[in-house]
């Protein structure tokens, strides 16, 4: 039967718990880094971190900040055999996999758009047997040789935050021969204002008022909640009306 609708995520901060920051602190926290590359790492983000926070952030630098985060894993000789086992214990959003339960039960495909490596994601998911349940992983696919060990990054699979969260999200829809109108978004940033396409059908979701203020510029309706309970009853009444 034909999809009415499909589902799109990001996915540190909205799949993963905010607390956390994001999946590769937690890699580079537990040893998915050298010392040297770890440092470079924090150097690294905390410099894009501020343009993000300034909304100076452009294409180039969004390039060379996943370019250069690849570099830092290659040099520490990271394979994704270890970086299974770094990220096994991995938590995802308290409620997420019901959700998921939820959209595959109503016929609903469900993808992952993120500025953000997919491996990554993808262990992650696999590490609380949540990958069964997405479709498609839209971010920036590392190269990997026979050994598993990571070797590079192949740029034309880059996500960059802005439009082309937007376009990505329309590529799932028009895959499942769903209309745009129809694609049901959730993010937890300004950087995700282009997810989906229509406003009223993008969610965001948070853990603090202040953030819930800026997230009222760009989507449709925010939930304050360390669960994804209320993204659940968010789907709920889209769907069923």
């Amino acid at each position: 039967m034909k999809p009415k609708w499909v589902a799109v995520f990001d996915f540190d901060g909205t799949c993963l718990p905010q607390k956390l920051g994001s999946v590769y602190n937690v890699a580079d926290s537990n040893g998915a880094l050298d010392e040297k590359n770890k440092l470079l790492a924090q150097k690294t983000r905390s410099h894009f971190m501020k343009k993000i926070e300034k909304n100076s952030l452009t294409s180039a630098d969004s390039r060379k900040w996943l370019l250069d985060c690849s570099k830092f894993y290659i040099n520490s000789g990271l394979s994704l055999k270890k970086l299974e086992k770094i990220l096994w214990g991995i938590e995802l959003q308290d409620g997420l996999v019901d959700c998921f339960h939820y959209l595959k039960e109503h016929n609903i495909p469900i993808t992952i758009v993120s500025f953000g490596l997919s491996q990554f994601i993808e262990v992650a998911l696999k590490a609380n047997n949540a990958h069964y349940f997405v479709s498609n992983i839209y971010a920036a696919n590392l190269i990997v040789d026979a050994n598993g060990l990571i070797v590079g990054l192949d740029p034309a699979t880059m996500v960059l935050p802005g439009k082309e969260k937007g376009r990505f999200s329309r590529l799932f829809a028009k895959q499942h021969n769903v209309s745009c109108r129809n694609i049901l978004a959730v993010g937890d940033s300004f950087i995700d204002a282009y997810l989906g396409f229509l406003r009223k059908n993008r969610l965001g979701i948070t853990n603090s008022e202040e953030k819930k203020k800026i997230l009222e510029k760009y989507m449709g309706e925010i939930v304050v909640t360390e669960s994804f309970n209320p993204v659940l009853e968010w789907f709920k009444r889209k769907i069923e009306g």
